[in-house]
């Protein structure tokens, strides 16, 4: 449970390029409310869905989405852009197998994404690929159930 939890703190904890740095804690899942999280970056959003989401662009394509149910944070999501589908698909197998391995937990395939859980936890890990604007992303969402 402790590496499960490190994983998904780590992977959750900050996403950085250049001037722009972002860190939430799994913790504030279920916590921190929609004027929370806005309140907290340091740069504006590129995308507002008031009280269900909030999106931060990075330089390099990248985003991360606070996804919240009922104004409260329900979900962290970062998407990293790939110059191709092929690139996309090597790199979800290696995210896929590392965190499986590292936490020592299989993943279940549902709707073409890989979704670890551990039964004591109330989060949920995911892995999948998007295609957005003849891009293709490779997405990590962490949420609670």
């Amino acid at each position: 449970m402790k590496t499960f939890l490190s994983q998904i703190f780590l992977s959750t904890l900050i996403l950085t390029n250049s001037v722009i740095s972002f860190s939430q804690n799994i913790t504030d899942l279920g916590r921190k409310s929609y004027s929370d999280i806005k309140s907290m970056q340091k740069t504006e959003a590129c995308e507002i869905t008031i009280g269900k989401a909030l999106t931060y662009c990075v330089e390099d394509g990248s985003n991360i989405t606070y996804i919240f149910k009922n104004n409260i944070l329900n979900g962290i999501m970062f998407s990293t852009p790939f110059s191709s589908k092929s690139e996309a698909e090597i790199e979800l197998k290696k995210e896929i197998s590392a965190f499986s391995t590292k936490n020592r937990v299989s993943p279940y395939y549902m709707g073409g994404q890989a979704l670890f859980r551990k039964e004591d936890l109330p989060y949920k890990v995911s892995y999948g690929l998007q295609d957005r604007s003849g891009t293709t992303y490779l997405v990590y969402y962490t949420f609670l159930e």
